[in-house]
């Protein structure tokens, strides 16, 4: 049905009816005028509530000698860490700690003494409110290694990340290209949720779920192949 951000705004518009939250210039409602900002809300909404292979994905970085954390944006949840070894090609998995562990284990943090990393930890990285630094973003998230980097090194932290947020008009994300009837009844959804319209809510994410209880069989399915062809 579509696929970039003006089709799925195009469809948003004509089955809303809200006909102000897009303006027309060259193509049919090819300006923004709030459409976008629930169609994003949609987007969000479902990566809440349904996992796919997709949401799972790679951020590489690399860290500079004594380097030892890795901010990323988007991030729902680390999974987990390698670092790619450089004389043997390999990629090295590290291990999972908490942020309790790592902090009584390697207290110095950065100040530690460099080395090969062997673990990892999510790690809290924001100021509470009366300390938060001018401009600080709160949409980033920090995984720390430890021991700090003695080189620079290639590190790869796999986890599940939300889809791109939809800006221009040939953007496209997971659900747009995908599932583009999801999408745009999930934007539609949050509009009647934003009007405090309980029962158009309702029957938006009853006609979703039949979408997403498809999404959970593909998904369990390739799991299972995949499962299926290590063990053989």
């Amino acid at each position: 049905m579509a696929d970039d951000l003006l089709d799925i705004r195009q469809q948003f518009i004509k089955r809303s009816g809200r006909y102000d939250l897009a303006t027309t210039t060259v193509d049919e409602f090819d300006t923004d005028a709030g459409a976008d900002d629930f169609i994003n809300a949609g987007s969000r909404w479902l990566d809440l509530h349904q996992e796919h292979l997709v949401d799972t994905q790679e951020f590489v970085v690399t860290l500079s000698a004594s380097g030892y954390q890795i901010d990323m944006t988007q991030l729902r949840t680390p999974k987990e860490v390698y670092y790619l070894n450089g004389t043997t090609g390999k990629n090295v998995q590290l291990l999972k700690r908490s942020m309790e562990w790592m902090l009584d284990q390697y207290p110095k943090l950065g100040s530690e003494t460099p080395s090969l990393p062997k673990f990892w930890a999510p790690y809290i990285s924001h100021r509470a409110p009366a300390q938060k630094a001018s401009g600080a973003a709160y949409n980033t998230k920090r995984v720390v290694v430890m021991p700090p980097t003695a080189a620079s090194l290639d590190v790869s932290v796999f986890g599940r990340f939300h889809q791109p947020k939809l800006e221009s008009n040939t953007d496209t994300n997971f659900w747009s290209m995908e599932y583009p009837t999801a999408l745009v009844m999930a934007a539609l959804m949050v509009v009647e949720g934003f009007y405090r319209n309980t029962a158009g809510v309702r029957d938006y994410r009853e006609f979703i779920d039949d979408i997403l209880i498809g999404i959970d069989r593909d998904t369990a399915d390739l799991e299972n192949t995949a499962s299926s062809r290590m063990e053989g």
